[in-house]
C-alpha cells in the first residue's frame, strides 16, 4: 500500500481477491480508506470480500466501469494488461504476483497515445527492509530468492529449507506494514 501513495478515497483494484494475499491487499486498502475493487475468477470465489472492505466486486471478466488510481496485481498475464488500461491519470499498477503463470503483453504506443500518466512496477523488498522496483527478486537477510514461476516468493529459505521465512518475506512484501519487518530469525509462524 505504501507504494501506492495516499489512497484515501481512491478507487483501488485488487486482482486476485480471493487468494490469501489478495484478501490481505483488501483489507489493508480498505483500512487505508480506498474504494477498494475486488477483481476474483468467479462469483463463488468473492464470498467474505465485503466483509473484508471491498467495495465492488468484480467477477470473471469484468472490468471497472470506471478509471482506478491504484492496482494491486497478483495475477499478471493478460489481466494485468487489460487493467493497466484502466488506471486513471497519475495511477499506479504494482505487479505483487503472477497466477496466471502468463507473459504480460503491453501494447506501450497505444497507452503513449491515449495521453495519460500511469506506472507499472514490479514489487520487491531488499535486505534493507526498504521496497523497491529492482526486477523479480527478493533479499531477506541478505539471501536473494529469484523464482522464475512466482517472481515474488519463495516458500522455503534456501540456506535451511525453514518454512517461514521466504513466507514471511511473502507477505512482507504485501503488508508494506512500517511497524512489521521480516527479521532474519522469522516472523514466528
Amino acid at each position: 500500500m505504501r507504494r501506492l501513495g495516499p489512497v484515501l478515497g481512491r478507487r483501488v483494484l485488487v486482482t486476485g481477491a480471493s487468494g490469501g494475499v489478495g484478501r490481505f491487499a483488501v483489507q489493508l486498502a480498505a483500512r487505508a480508506g480506498a474504494h477498494v475493487i475486488a477483481s476474483v475468477g468467479s462469483p463463488e470465489r468473492a464470498e467474505g470480500l465485503q466483509a473484508l472492505g471491498a467495495g465492488e466486486i468484480l467477477a470473471g471478466t469484468a472490468k471497472p466501469a470506471e478509471p482506478v488510481f491504484g492496482v494491486l496485481d497478483n495475477v499478471g498475464g493478460n489481466l494485468l494488461a487489460e487493467v493497466f488500461g484502466a488506471l486513471e491519470d497519475g495511477g499506479i499498477a504494482l505487479s505483487i504476483g503472477w497466477a496466471s503463470c502468463e507473459p504480460t503483453i503491453l501494447d506501450f504506443e497505444e497507452e503513449r497515445m491515449k495521453g495519460v500518466l500511469k506506472r507499472l512496477e514490479p514489487f520487491t523488498e531488499s535486505s534493507s527492509g526498504t521496497y523497491g522496483t529492482s526486477g523479480s527478486a527478493v533479499a531477506v537477510s541478505g539471501c536473494w530468492y529469484i523464482w522464475p514461476r512466482f517472481p515474488a516468493f519463495r516458500w522455503t529459505d534456501r540456506r535451511s529449507g525453514e518454512l517461514g521465512r521466504g513466507l514471511c518475506a511473502f507477505l512482507g512484501l504485501i503488508a508494506a506494514a512500517d511497524s512489521w519487518r521480516v527479521s532474519g530469525g522469522g516472523c514466528g509462524l
